[in-house]
C-alpha cells in the first residue's frame, strides 16, 4: 500500500487565517485524446440532496452554457466530437454517495456535505474489499447553502403579537423565537405548540402535537444541522455531538419516544422531509433552502409552484423561520431579506452565506488532500446561522483507483471529472450554483476549491498505478 503523502488532518485553522495553497499545474498527466477541454466520456455522481438543485444547474451550465457568462463550457453545438460528455446525478444523500464512491461503482464522484472522517477516508480510500491500490481521496468543497427550519404551523391557530416577525413591513405573518427554544424543540423537549409557544391563538392550539421530522438517510444536512444545534447548547447530556457520530449514521434523536417521537421523512432526502411537513398540519423540518423555496415553504400566504407560477391556496400557513445567528440578530437564510415574500419566478435568489466564517479548514499546501471532517460555520456572527459546506468527493489519480479497469474508459471519464470540477469551483459556476439559491464560496475557500481541482489527474508523471 502506498504511503498516504499529502494528509493534513492535524493542521487545522480558518480561513481567515489562510493556508499555503498550491499553484495549479498544467493538464499534462492527461494524453491523447484526452488533452483538450471536452474530450472525455461520460460521467456519473451522486450523494448529498443538499447539493442536488445546485448539480442541475452545474451540468445545465456546463454543457448547454449560461446566458450572460462568458466560460468555456462543453456545449453541444460546435463539439468536436460526437457528443458532449453526458453528467448525471443521483440525489441519493450523503452516506449512499460516500458509500458508492468507496466501493467504485460507476459512480466517479461523490456529493457530500458532510465529509468522511479519518477512518472514512481511509475506508473509501481501501475500497469496498480493501484490494485495490491506495488511491488518494480529494475533496473539493463546490458551495455553500443554508438550512431553514421550515414549520406546517396549526391551521386555525393564530401567532402571539410579541414573537410576530415584520407583520406591518411584510403585510404577512409570520413567527420568531430564540435559538433556545429553537434548540428545545429539536431535543424533544416540547410535544405539543402550546408548550413551544405559550399563548398560542386558537381554540385547542395549545394541546395541538408538534411533529419533528427528520432525515430517512444518513444526512449530512443532519449533520450540520446538528452541529449548528450543538453550538447553541454544549452542555445537553447526552450531546448533540453524539447523535451525528459516523457509527450511528446520524440517524438517531433525542427523545424519540412517546409524544415526542420523531417523523421521518417521506422518502429519502431533502425533498422527503419537505414533502412530509408541507402535507401534515403542525409538523416542522430541516430543509436545504433550495428544496424548501421549491416545496412552497418561500412565503406565507401563497404556494410557489415548480413550474415557476404561484398560486394563492387559502390559509397556507407553511415558511421557513428567520434564525438568530450568533451575534444574536434574527435573519432569513436567503441572500436578500425579501425575497421569500417575492413570486416564485423573479425571487432574489442565493443563500445567505456569502460571509459566514469557516474554522477548522485544513491547512497544508493542498488543503483539498485534507481532513474537513471538523469544518463548521455554524452559529456565526455574521449572515445566517445555520449554513454550511458542501462537497465532491473525486480522487487525487484517478489511475489508482481504477487500476486494471483499462486505461483509454478510465481516462475519459476522469478527463470529465476534471472539466466539471474546474468548472463548479470556478466564477462561472459560483455564479450559476448563487442563482440555484446556494452562495458563493468565499474567497479563500474558491481558491482552496479551484486550486485542488485543477491538478486532478489521470496516471501522473512515475506514477504506475498498481
Amino acid at each position: 500500500m502506498r504511503l498516504r503523502n499529502g494528509r493534513f488532518g492535524a493542521a487545522l485553522v480558518t480561513v481567515a487565517a489562510g493556508a499555503a495553497l498550491l499553484a495549479p499545474s498544467a493538464q499534462a498527466d492527461f494524453v491523447d485524446p484526452f488533452t483538450s477541454e471536452c474530450s472525455g466520456g461520460d460521467i456519473q455522481g451522486q450523494g448529498a440532496t443538499f447539493q442536488d438543485n445546485a448539480q442541475a444547474a452545474w451540468r445545465n451550465g456546463f454543457i448547454n452554457g449560461t446566458p450572460g457568462l462568458a466560460d468555456p463550457v462543453c456545449q453541444t453545438f460546435g463539439f468536436p466530437s460526437t457528443h458532449a460528455p453526458v453528467i448525471t446525478y443521483g440525489s441519493t444523500g450523503s452516506g449512499a454517495g460516500r458509500t458508492a464512491f468507496q466501493n467504485r461503482t460507476a459512480d466517479r464522484y461523490a456529493g457530500v456535505d458532510e465529509p468522511p472522517s479519518s477512518s472514512q477516508e481511509t475506508a473509501i480510500e481501501n475500497g469496498a474489499a480493501g484490494t485495490q491500490d491506495d488511491a488518494q481521496l480529494r475533496t473539493l468543497p463546490v458551495t455553500s447553502g443554508a438550512i431553514t427550519v421550515s414549520v406546517n404551523f396549526p391551521d386555525g391557530c393564530t401567532i402571539p403579537t410579541g414573537i410576530a416577525y415584520r407583520p406591518n413591513a411584510d403585510g404577512t405573518t409570520r413567527f420568531a423565537v430564540s435559538n433556545n427554544e429553537v434548540e428545545a424543540l429539536w431535543y424533544g423537549d416540547y410535544a405539543t405548540w402550546g408548550d413551544f409557544i405559550p399563548g398560542i391563538g386558537g381554540a385547542g392550539c395549545d394541546t395541538r402535537p408538534l411533529k419533528r421530522v427528520v432525515r430517512l438517510d444518513s444526512s449530512g444536512t443532519t449533520f450540520a444541522f446538528k452541529g449548528w444545534l450543538q453550538e447553541l447548547n454544549p452542555d445537553r447530556v447526552p450531546s448533540w455531538q453524539s447523535f451525528r457520530s459516523p457509527s450511528t449514521q446520524n440517524t438517531v434523536w433525542p427523545n424519540d419516544t412517546g409524544a415526542t417521537a420523531v417523523v421521518r421523512g417521506d422518502g429519502v432526502g431533502n425533498q422527503g422531509v419537505a414533502k412530509r411537513v408541507r402535507e401534515n398540519d403542525g409538523h416542522v423540518g430541516y430543509i436545504d433552502l433550495a428544496t424548501a423555496r421549491d416545496d412552497g415553504f418561500d412565503k406565507t400566504g401563497r404556494r410557489s409552484n415548480l413550474n415557476g407560477t404561484d398560486t394563492t391556496p387559502p390559509n397556507d400557513t407553511t415558511y421557513w423561520l428567520p434564525l438568530q445567528n450568533g451575534s444574536g440578530q434574527f435573519r432569513d437564510p436567503t441572500a436578500s431579506s425579501n425575497s421569500y415574500r417575492e413570486p416564485f419566478a423573479t425571487a432574489t435568489r442565493g443563500a445567505n452565506c456569502a460571509t459566514v466564517t469557516y474554522a477548522n479548514v485544513p491547512g497544508g499546501s493542498d488543503p483539498t488532500l485534507g481532513n474537513w471532517f471538523n469544518t463548521e460555520g455554524a452559529n456565526s456572527p455574521t449572515g445566517y446561522g445555520v449554513c454550511t459546506l458542501t462537497y465532491v468527493l473525486t480522487w487525487e489519480d484517478y489511475c489508482d483507483a481504477y487500476v486494471g479497469t483499462g486505461s483509454n474508459p478510465e481516462q475519459a471519464k476522469a478527463r470529465s471529472v476534471f472539466d466539471f470540477t474546474n468548472y463548479i469551483t470556478g466564477s462561472a459556476g459560483q455564479t450559476v450554483a448563487q442563482r440555484a439559491d446556494y452562495s458563493r464560496l468565499p474567497g479563500s475557500l474558491q481558491t482552496i476549491a479551484a486550486n485542488g481541482a485543477a491538478v486532478e489527474s489521470w496516471q501522473r508523471p512515475g506514477n504506475t498505478c498498481s
